[in-house]
C-alpha cells in the first residue's frame, strides 16, 4: 500500500521508501501480509471487498490505475474495473504492462465478454503479442457486442491492423472505408497505415501528421512513436530521403525516450534509415537491425517489407547476405493476400538486382486502356473471389474471365494478380 506525506523511511524499519523526495513510500511487504491475513479473521468478505473497492478509488484519484484496477477485482466491481482499463488502456499499455493488463481482462471472467471496451483493449494486446487469431476473436466479439461511437472507432482501427498484420491491404482499405473522421490518434495512425501501404501517400501523409498531433496530446507514446516512421515510409517511397530520414531518427528518439527501442515497429524506422544514407557501414548495419526487430513479430507486411529493404540495401552494397534476404521476403511476401506497397517495393528490388525480371511500364502509363469488361473483372481482384467465383459474378464464363486477368496484366505491366491490384491504385483506377 502506497501513502503520500511519508515520514523518514530511514528510521521506520516497516516503511519502504519509493521515491528519493520522501513522497511516496509503502509498508513493508511482511507487515502488508500481516495485515491482510488480520483483515480476513477480523473483517467479513463484504466489508473487505468494500475496503478494495474504497481503495480502488483512491488509487483511481491519484492517477494508478494499475493498482486501483487490481482492488476493484479483489473487491469484485468487475464492470468498475473494466470501464477503468478501457479509459486508461493508452496509460497501462505505454508501460509496457502488455501481458499484465490482459491477464486482468481475463479475471474479468464474464463481463469481460460483454463489455465492448475491454475486449477491445484485449484485441489490441493481443495483435501487439503476435496472437493474431485471439486478436479476430475479440474483433468479432466486440462487434457483436453493438458498442458506442468511440469504441466503434477503435474497433475498426484493430480491424485495419489485424489485416495489415495478416498481409491483406484490400482488407485494411475496406475497413478503413467504414470509418468516419478519426477522433483520437490510434484511429488516425490506422487510417494512415492502410492508406500507406495501398500507396495514396498524399491521405497517408495528412492522417499520420493529424495522429501525430493528436498523440502529443494525448500522451499516447505508442502512436508518437508509430506515426513518424510510417511517414517515412510514404517520404523513401516517394523519393524524399531527407524527411524519411528526419521522421525516422525522430521515431526512434521517441522510442528510446519512451523505452520502445526492442519495439518490432521500430524495424521499420531502421529500414528506412538504411536505404535514406548512403554510407555503407551504416547503411547495411540499420537494414540489419531493422530485419532482427521485424523478425520479432510475425505481422507480415511488416517483415516482407524490413527483409525487402534489408536484401536491397545489403545487395547495392555488394553484401553477400542481401540476396539471401530477398529470396526471404519473397516468401513472406506471397503469402500474403494483397501485400500492398511492399509487393511492388520487392519486386522491383528484385529487378534491379537482377534475381527475378519484373516488366515495367511508364509510371502511371497504361500500355492500352483497359476496356470495360476488363475494368469490371479488375475491381474484383482485390476480393479473395477465385477467377471462378468472378466469372460467376459477372455471369460470364471461367475463360472469360481468365482473357481479361491476362489482358488486364499485360496493359499494367505486371506479372501477377497482386501486382495486378497494386499497379491499379498507384494508377488511381482502383
Amino acid at each position: 500500500m502506497e501513502r503520500r506525506a511519508a515520514p523518514d523511511c530511514a528510521h521506520n524499519q516497516l516503511l519502504i521508501g519509493l521515491d528519493r523526495t520522501g513522497t511516496w513510500y509503502r509498508y513493508h511487504h511482511l507487515l502488508g501480509d500481516v495485515l491482510r491475513l488480520e483483515a480476513k479473521a477480523v473483517i467479513g468478505p463484504a466489508d473487505l471487498a468494500d475496503l478494495h473497492v474504497r481503495a480502488g478509488t483512491w488509487h483511481h484519484h491519484h492517477g494508478n490505475a494499475h493498482d486501483a484496477v487490481e482492488h476493484y477485482i479483489a473487491g469484485g466491481a468487475f464492470e468498475t474495473a473494466a470501464d477503468l482499463i478501457y479509459d486508461e488502456a493508452t496509460e497501462l499499455m505505454n508501460r509496457g504492462q502488455l501481458r499484465t493488463v490482459r491477464d486482468q481482462i481475463n479475471r474479468l471472467g464474464v463481463v469481460a465478454d460483454r463489455h465492448a471496451g475491454a475486449m477491445v483493449v484485449r484485441g489490441w494486446i493481443s495483435l501487439l503479442t503476435g496472437d493474431f487469431a485471439d486478436a479476430r476473436s475479440c474483433l468479432a466479439n466486440a462487434r457483436a457486442l453493438e458498442p458506442n461511437d468511440d469504441v466503434a472507432g477503435l474497433i475498426v482501427a484493430l480491424a485495419i491492423m489485424a489485416n495489415v498484420a495478416d498481409g491483406d491491404v484490400a482488407g485494411a482499405l475496406a475497413e478503413a472505408r467504414l470509418a468516419g473522421s478519426p477522433f483520437e490518434s490510434t484511429q488516425a495512425m490506422t487510417l494512415g497505415s492502410a492508406h500507406l501501404w495501398g500507396g495514396d501517400f498524399d491521405s497517408a501523409t495528412v492522417l499520420l501528421a493529424q495522429a501525430q498531433s493528436m498523440a502529443e496530446r494525448e500522451g499516447n507514446a505508442f502512436v508518437e512513436t508509430v506515426a513518424p516512421i510510417f511517414r517515412a515510409i510514404a517520404e523513401i517511397e516517394t523519393g524524399d530521403r531527407a524527411s524519411a530520414d528526419r521522421h525516422a531518427s525522430q521515431a526512434l528518439e521517441i522510442a528510446n525516450v519512451n523505452g520502445f527501442s526492442e519495439l518490432a515497429q521500430t524495424a521499420l524506422a531502421h529500414s528506412v534509415l538504411a536505404r535514406a544514407t548512403s554510407v555503407s557501414g551504416e547503411a547495411i548495419a540499420a537494414a540489419r537491425r531493422g530485419v532482427a526487430l521485424a523478425r520479432e513479430s510475425p505481422e507480415r507486411i511488416m517483415l516482407g517489407y524490413a527483409l525487402a529493404s534489408g536484401g536491397d540495401v545489403l545487395c547495392h552494397h555488394r553484401n553477400p547476405d542481401g540476396e539471401g534476404l530477398l529470396h526471404e521476403a519473397r516468401a513472406i511476401i506471397d503469402r500474403c493476400p494483397d501485400p500492398g506497397i511492399a509487393g511492388r517495393y520487392l519486386a522491383l528490388a528484385e529487378a534491379r538486382h537482377q534475381i527475378r525480371a519484373s516488366p515495367r511500364p511508364a509510371a502511371n502509363q497504361l500500355v492500352d486502356d483497359l476496356t470495360d469488361r476488363e475494368l469490371a473483372v479488375l475491381r474484383y481482384l482485390p476480393s479473395p473471389l477465385s477467377q471462378r467465383d468472378i466469372a460467376t459474378e459477372l455471369y460470364v464464363s471461367l475463360n472469360t474471365v481468365k482473357t481479361h486477368c491476362k489482358a488486364i496484366y499485360r496493359k499494367l505491366g505486371v506479372g501477377d494478380r497482386k501486382a495486378a491490384v497494386q499497379a491499379a491504385r498507384d494508377r488511381r483506377i482502383l
